[in-house]
């Protein structure tokens, strides 16, 4: 974030308008589970929710506040949701039913969501977020995910979003 390096004012009404922008697609299945929704197609994106909880918790470090923390956690939650067991993902749900429809699209969008787990984990302090997130990285390093040159995974294990560091984060470093 620009503001981050240049403390200029004058980009907080734009970051705020960004933000509120944002709002508009988000939609709540229950009072815990928030979804970013793609209104063209009718789609809820693994990798929408990811972005949002990266937006929304880098707003949250950067102005020191705690103001989309339980909305931070009610995306966070749906990106559990859409984990199986085994630590993949489930890519695509539709709107509005929030019904299963494509089980992979893109493939960026593990990464994408693995690495806002460990953010939603550095604004909540949630350990089911650092677990899946590390679930993830388990599964990526037994399905050698590396082939795919994704930058998301190594920058959850790189990027201080790695508080056990004798942990699967640790391992996927390298």
């Amino acid at each position: 974030m620009q503001y981050d390096t240049t403390k200029d004012e004058k980009l907080v009404p734009k970051i705020e308008s960004t933000i509120d922008f944002l709002m508009q697609s988000i939609e709540y299945s229950d009072s815990d589970h928030a979804y970013l929704v793609e209104r063209k197609s009718d789609e809820i994106k693994l990798g929408g929710n990811a972005i949002a909880i990266v937006t929304l918790s880098t707003y949250a470090a950067v102005f020191d506040s705690d103001r989309y923390d339980k909305l931070i956690a009610a995306l966070a939650n749906s990106v559990l949701d859409m984990q199986e067991e085994d630590g993949s993902y489930y890519h695509v749900l539709s709107f509005p039913d929030f019904q299963r429809k494509e089980r992979d699209r893109i493939v960026y969008y593990d990464g994408e969501a693995t690495f806002a787990l460990a953010r939603a984990y550095s604004i909540t302090k949630d350990s089911r977020y650092l677990e899946a997130a590390e679930k993830a990285l388990d599964y990526f390093i037994k399905n050698d995910y590396t082939r795919f040159l994704r930058p998301l995974d190594s920058v959850c294990g790189k990027r201080g979003h790695n508080p056990r560091p004798e942990g699967t984060l640790s391992e996927f470093r390298t």
